[in-house]
């Protein structure tokens, strides 16, 4: 007879060497990018590097046309991964659907963990961050809370009207906008919106200076720039530059826009996005945890950054009361 100390003393080494043997086993992960790789892509990648768990990664990208999603479905279907890295709101949707309408069309049977989804709940992917139900999935955001965004602006310098620019085909962009206008009643700002003008229904930048001025005629002191992936497109070359022209003060919801010139912005690193989604699959891949059972949540810290040479130009330094907080951006 197996003694109560022996019998515990046997499942814990039996759990090691099945924990030990999964380790040992090469996983396949799929990474679907919606426009080439960022820096999410390699702090995924290097978390199982720096933790010795040995991966296989495939690449594909969308190139900004969900369409293509489709074909690379198909695929998944065919090499079928052991866990698919899911990069933006837009591929995510594609790839998973929203939690009111999932088809046979989309991955329901393999794990997904999705990153840079600004608002996971108000886009539909899930219904709320924990107990969700969507068996196959979690993620990261790399967003601080909208509310904590222009408490930040607020800090910084107060405003009465805010602009916003935006894709009027991105649902991210949407489910900001969406809140942006609930919050401006609370805070008592007006919003002053305008969205990039389609051509044959995709976004083009054309016209863009005639909305910034239009924001400028109507009073708007910061433009804020949401986590829309055709304005990060348009932000370094046109959109950031325009705007400064006119003294308006930019604030960036990413590190790309950030990265891009922006005035200031409070965001998670990409990196660290991708490093904290690399745990979570890890979790998934190595200890048998289910994709549901991880709740979806943002990074703990948020990196307040202001380019001061931008500041400098636009007569706009920081207060003092902020130096304490924030982090020096250098110009890219």
């Amino acid at each position: 007879m197996i003694s109560r100390r022996n019998f515990i003393l046997f499942t814990t080494l039996a759990g090691i060497t099945n924990a030990v043997s999964a380790a040992q086993k090469n996983k396949k992960i799929l990474i679907i990018t919606y426009r080439g790789d960022t820096q999410v892509e390699q702090g995924f990648k290097d978390y199982f590097e720096k933790n010795k768990l040995p991966v296989q990664f495939e690449t594909r990208d969308l190139g900004r046309d969900v369409n293509k999603m489709a074909d690379i479905i198909s695929e998944i279907k065919q090499i079928k991964p052991d866990l698919i890295l899911a990069w933006g709101t837009s591929t995510t949707i594609a790839l998973v659907g929203t939690f009111n309408n999932i088809t046979s069309t989309h991955i329901n049977d393999i794990p997904v963990v999705f990153a840079l989804v600004s608002s996971p709940v108000e886009s539909k992917i899930v219904s709320n961050t924990s107990n969700h139900g969507r068996k196959n999935l979690t993620g990261v955001s790399h967003m601080a809370s909208l509310r904590s965004q222009i408490s930040a602006i607020k800090a910084y310098k107060d405003f009465k009207k805010l602009g916003f620019l935006y894709t009027s085909t991105e649902q991210n962009s949407i489910s900001t906008l969406n809140e942006l206008k609930t919050l401006a009643k609370e805070f008592k700002f007006q919003l002053i919106d305008y969205s990039f003008n389609l051509d044959n229904g995709k976004p083009t930048s054309d016209g863009y200076e005639q909305l910034i001025l239009k924001m400028k005629l109507n009073g708007a002191e910061w433009l804020y720039l949401p986590p829309d992936s055709f304005l990060g497109t348009q932000a370094k070359e046109k959109i950031i530059p325009f705007a400064h022209q006119e003294k308006i003060a930019t604030f960036a919801s990413t590190e790309q826009l950030m990265d891009a010139g922006a005035l200031t912005g409070l965001f998670s690193k990409y990196y660290n996005v991708g490093d904290y989604a690399g745990f979570k699959a890890g979790k998934i891949l190595y200890e048998n945890i289910r994709a549901s059972d991880i709740n979806i949540d943002t990074l703990s810290k948020f990196s307040y950054n202001v380019n001061m040479d931008t500041a400098k130009s636009l007569n706009r330094i920081p207060p003092l009361s902020l130096f304490n907080f924030i982090t020096i951006h250098s110009s890219s």
